[in-house]
């Protein structure tokens, strides 16, 4: 059980995902299998933060994991697969003490190269503390 005055996460891999107007938006959402030549994927994620952490500022990472645990690098440039940012959540006028704010952010990731029959995982870090992972595999590629 989470704590109260912990944030909370949920997080979706899909297909497409956008955040408009506070709101959420999933295409082809809640899978966990794929072809390893994917050609986008997206994670869609709502973070919950408590009232009494409002007005603060939180750093995030949000990064690509292979099987083993090690962060998935592209070709021999040897960058790893990640999006980072801040987000800060403040209280509306009228807002209702105990009250849980949220926080959607989507992240859409294109030509990402995976290993077939491989696992994987994106990890959700929040002042540098993992609070969420969603797993995916990777088929095995088949002759045309």
């Amino acid at each position: 059980m989470q704590d109260e005055n912990s944030l909370q996460v949920t997080m979706l891999l899909c297909d497409a995902a956008q955040v408009s107007g506070s709101k959420l938006y999933v295409l082809g959402g809640g899978w966990n299998i794929c072809a390893p030549d994917l050609p986008s994927m997206a994670i869609a994620l709502l973070i919950k933060v408590p009232w009494d952490m409002a007005n603060r500022s939180f750093d995030w990472k949000l990064q690509l994991f292979n099987e083993d645990g090690n962060p998935h690098i592209l070709g021999e440039q040897g960058k790893e697969v990640a999006f980072t940012g801040q987000f800060e959540v403040g209280r509306p006028p009228g807002l209702k003490k105990g009250q849980i704010l949220q926080v959607p952010l989507a992240m859409n990731a294109a030509g990402i190269p995976l290993r077939e029959s491989s696992g994987y995982y994106w990890a959700l870090f929040i002042d540098g503390v993992e609070l969420e992972r969603v797993s995916f595999y990777t088929k095995k590629r088949t002759s045309p």
